[in-house]
């Protein structure tokens, strides 16, 4: 069986993307648009907000070429360090056995995932217009966040923008925790600048909820004197949760354990179906 060609690319800070091929060194990729141009493979590229137009657009172009090729994204933490050079990175993410690290590191880029790091790109350049207002109309987290009775787009697409792909997060000794996801909301763990803001931002979706919001009727179920953390882990458990069983993560969310209020159980299975319960 013949090895598949495995082609590296990272965007550098001024905006041109790079790309390594097995073998050889880094050059200027210029073929993003061209799938005539493009070879049959395997592309990988770190899903870093630097890298959100190129996911976007090499994505695209890919559905357009003759042969056959797969697009995976990586975690963002597979190299971690900032002032990594392009060169750097591309050496770090072309020599990973991604076969070893599918589960939590690597995935393939979907129609799904498209419109999700479209909708990134498009906020991160702050271009909260139409096109942005559409792609979270259609995003698969949407619903989810009605139903917990947010309904500011803006606040919604910041908490994706901060988690980018809960997958990410999932351990491989423990998968069906989430203390990862907790612990970069400041939930868990120590605590740091970026954590702090973003345990300030759960406070945010704690004010803009509605009236009716289901959070308001579990509050009532909460044991012990912490309310505040019980709130915060509750919010990021339930949206990390159904983010994860949207991408075909089985598991992950049962709603007859979440809710504790029969009234909201009901609720859930009345919206997203009893094959979910």
């Amino acid at each position: 069986m013949a090895t598949q060609e495995v082609v590296c690319l990272h965007t550098d800070k001024y905006g041109d993307v790079w790309s390594v091929q097995t073998g050889s060194s880094p050059e200027k990729f210029t073929y993003l648009t061209s799938p005539h141009r493009l070879r049959t493979g395997i592309y990988r590229v770190l899903g870093v907000p630097r890298n959100f137009w190129l996911i976007t657009e090499l994505y695209s172009t890919l559905a357009r070429m003759q042969g056959e090729a797969t697009l995976l994204v990586g975690n963002k933490n597979l190299c971690r360090s900032r002032n990594k050079s392009v060169e750097d990175v591309l050496s770090c993410i072309s020599v990973l056995d991604v076969h070893d690290s599918l589960f939590n590191c690597w995935h393939p880029m979907t129609n799904v995932l498209y419109n999700h790091y479209l909708m990134l790109h498009l906020f991160r350049a702050g271009k909260v217009d139409e096109i942005t207002a559409n792609l979270y109309q259609n995003h698969c987290m949407r619903p989810y966040f009605n139903f917990m009775g947010l309904n500011s787009a803006s606040t919604a697409i910041r908490f994706l923008q901060i988690v980018h792909d809960p997958r990410w997060y999932l351990s491989v000794k423990r998968p069906y925790r989430l203390s990862k996801v907790e612990t970069i909301f400041g939930l868990k763990g120590r605590t740091t600048k970026r954590t702090e803001n973003n345990k300030r931002f759960i406070s945010t979706i704690k004010e803009k909820l509605s009236n009716d919001s289901f959070l308001w009727n579990e509050k009532k179920y909460f044991k012990g004197a912490d309310t505040y953390l019980q709130e915060s882990r509750l919010i990021v458990n339930f949206l990390a949760r159904n983010w994860l069983k949207e991408l075909g993560c089985d598991g992950y969310f049962n709603p007859g354990s979440f809710f504790s209020s029969e009234a909201d159980l009901e609720d859930y299975r009345r919206q997203f179906g009893s094959k979910n319960a």
